[in-house]
């Protein structure tokens, strides 16, 4: 099984958000999924982002501990949505170094193979969801806001790109078209057969970093 990882630029987060403290994160997270592909190399393609949301924040969760730093799941903080407080839950709270970040995820599996115009509402949909999540955090300052969308794409095999390469590599374009404050993510190339099945890609971070209005 090989791998190639991609970690994109953080240069969009602002010194105070300590991007440098990010991106040895998320170059873990990378790390993190190889190392669990190479030890359970299930011959059934059973990926964990494959799942939902939970199981992709766990494995962002355990890069920030393998870091150096802390990760904690779903704990409970304050909300405020249209002018009222509720008890809610924060879907992860990261901290390495200096770096403290709050984030709040989505995740969706994106089938290739649909009408463009339906996959890039669904990507635009997930992306809009996990930002409006996170601008929910009441007492957590805005520098500190995370809204992270984890992208699973998947297609049929061609036999012209049989890893499904070519198809990855323009994903990954039209997600950096969106400006993402940071991107990470994870390719394995495991060639299913020909015309039978969906054939997962990887796995794609898409993170935005929510600033203050000036």
């Amino acid at each position: 099984m090989r791998f190639k990882k991609i970690l994109v630029s953080v240069d969009r987060v602002p010194q105070r958000a300590r991007p440098n403290e990010l991106g040895r994160i998320l170059n873990t997270w990378t790390k993190v999924l190889q190392r669990y592909l190479e030890r359970t190399n299930d011959p059934k393609n059973d990926f964990p982002w494959l799942y939902s949301e939970r199981s992709c924040v766990g494995m962002l969760s355990v890069a920030a501990w393998q870091a150096g730093g802390l990760g904690l799941e779903e704990w409970g903080t304050e909300k405020r949505r249209k002018g009222s407080s509720y008890r809610g839950r924060n879907d992860l709270y990261l901290q390495l170094g200096e770096g403290v970040w709050y984030a709040e995820a989505k995740h969706a599996y994106i089938n290739l193979d649909s009408d463009d115009t339906i996959t890039k509402k669904k990507i635009k949909k997930t992306i809009v969801d996990s930002k409006q999540s996170a601008k929910l955090m009441k007492r957590v300052p805005k520098s500190q806001r995370l809204a992270i969308t984890f992208l699973a794409p998947a297609c049929i095999s061609e036999t012209s790109d049989p890893e499904g390469r070519e198809t990855w590599n323009s994903f990954i374009q039209s997600l950096e078209e969106r400006q993402p404050s940071f991107m990470a993510s994870l390719f394995h190339s495991e060639p299913t057969t020909y015309g039978r099945e969906q054939q997962p890609l990887g796995i794609v971070l898409f993170g935005q970093h929510l600033l203050p209005k000036n």
